[in-house]
């Protein structure tokens, strides 16, 4: 446990200096935004425009995601959540519209209540995640029911990842990105079902989806039951 802390120690100081210059970093432009165009296709994918969704997405950074998935989605009610102070700060000075909003937190504690979004995308943070399982767990409870979690990530199944994500690893320390079938495992392990990935290999990417799968009750059938007994 103190190593765990110390590990989110370790991360939020590293992203809240980060935030400095985020926006202009060269991951911004080859890699972030274009996972940033392929999470908003798979969310037209499952839903339409004009659904009014809550959208979540954890690690938000400085909210670039946040604000592109809410010019698409013009109906949609879009949060970012971030365990560094300087990015959510950052994210807030630049909010463009009205149906954003910007709360700081950790994805092992989520500052919402149980079934309360549609969807939740995190987009190349997972990695730095020290406890990937209760990080899960906690989207899985504040999705709703069949809520749709889209999580993107280095991929190294192959060997140009494996090489690149070997690298940035003993670089970065702390982080590990998972491989596909340890995606696929911990999704099923965490509740979800119909898990679909997708790889991106001209820079190698992953993309894993899933829909959680909870127990929906019936309020009018439950009083019908009282009543009768």
């Amino acid at each position: 446990m103190r190593i765990h802390k110390a590990k989110k120690k370790v991360a939020k100081r590293y992203f809240d200096k980060w935030a400095l210059d985020y926006d202009e970093s060269v991951l911004q432009h080859i890699i972030f935004r274009a996972a940033h165009s392929m999470l908003c296709r798979e969310i037209k994918a499952y839903h339409n425009a004009d659904e009014r969704l809550k959208i979540l997405d954890v690690g938000c950074g400085t909210g670039e995601f946040v604000f592109k998935a809410a010019a698409s989605l013009k109906k949609a009610e879009v949060h970012g959540v971030d365990l560094s102070t300087t990015m959510i700060q950052k994210a807030s000075t630049k909010k463009r519209f009205d149906n954003v909003l910007f709360e700081e937190g950790d994805v092992e504690h989520l500052p919402y209540t149980d079934n309360t979004f549609d969807v939740i995308t995190c987009s190349h943070s997972f990695h730095h995640y020290p406890n990937k399982e209760k990080a899960m767990q906690e989207m899985y409870r504040v999705l709703k029911p069949e809520g749709r979690l889209m999580i993107i990530d280095g991929c190294r199944d192959g060997l140009l990842g494996r090489i690149i994500f070997d690298i940035v690893e003993k670089m970065e320390k702390h982080v590990y990105h998972l491989l596909g079938s340890e995606f696929r495992d911990l999704f099923r392990k965490s509740g979800f079902n119909n898990i679909a990935q997708k790889r991106f290999n001209i820079v190698p990417l992953l993309l894993t989806i899933g829909a959680a799968i909870k127990e929906t009750r019936n309020p009018k059938l439950e009083t019908r039951k009282l009543c009768a007994a």
